[in-house]
């Protein structure tokens, strides 16, 4: 359980001094309080938490905890609270500048990036692949992953296919039989972003240099979603 969840469980069954901070917590706080900073963020999470923790009524936690929440969900409203009738108003700072509305404060969403990764697993006459070990920055740096071709958009399989023949992956050359794993692309979401992943196992001719034995292919440190398919393979194609 989350740390809320917690807090909840541990005042109210058991009357142990633990602070809600839910989002009807943070509303009613950073309005009576007048408190600026974002309650999405870092800085704002341990400022809220610390709020709550010298406001606290350690003699009745759990009553305190449910008290508070459900006044900020009668009362303290998201839009158009009655602050005429509420019984904090006179010593609300938000009221008191006229910027009730503007609680609590919160940074803007980001906006969710969509990337598409084509991955190839090459598959030689001995039944080994390819594993490349990702260097660059950002997701999944030093783990390993299939010869990867990203695009701005799901590429069909006339256009996957041909970008083997243009060369874009010397190890593989001359691909006997290419099969699509999945029809639709797999859709692995992170914070902000969505991965849109689709994969190619091309059967090649030759022999791969570097290649890995597909019994020994689950050994490596994959992402999540790789590890998935190399399941997938291993029962579906092998």
């Amino acid at each position: 359980v989350g740390p809320y969840t917690a807090a909840a469980i541990c005042s109210i069954c058991y009357d142990l001094p633990t602070p809600v901070v839910d989002g009807n917590v943070y509303r009613v706080l950073s309005r009576y309080f007048g408190v600026d900073l974002p309650v999405n963020s870092g800085a704002g999470m341990r400022y809220f938490a610390d709020l709550a923790e010298d406001v606290f009524n350690k003699t009745h936690p759990g009553s305190y905890n449910q008290g508070l929440m459900e006044f900020g969900a009668l009362q303290c409203v998201p839009k158009n609270p009655d602050c005429k009738s509420c019984p904090l108003s006179e010593s609300c700072e938000a009221l008191a500048r006229n910027q009730v509305a503007r609680f609590p404060v919160k940074l803007p969403k980001k906006e969710v990036r969509k990337r598409y990764f084509n991955y190839y697993m090459p598959v030689d006459p001995g039944f080994r692949t390819l594993l490349i070990k990702r260097t660059v920055g950002g997701i999944w740096q030093g783990l390993y992953e299939f010869p990867l071709i990203e695009s701005e958009r799901e590429v069909s399989d006339k256009q996957a296919e041909q970008r083997i023949t243009d060369g874009f992956f010397p190890e593989i050359e001359h691909p006997r039989k290419i099969l699509k794993s999945n029809p639709v692309p797999l859709i692995h979401k992170l914070s902000h972003q969505h991965l849109y992943l689709t994969f190619r196992i091309v059967y090649i001719e030759k022999d791969l240099k570097e290649g890995i034995p597909i019994a020994e292919m689950e050994a490596y440190p994959v992402p999540v979603p790789i590890a998935n398919f190399m399941e997938t393979v291993k029962n579906s194609y092998f």
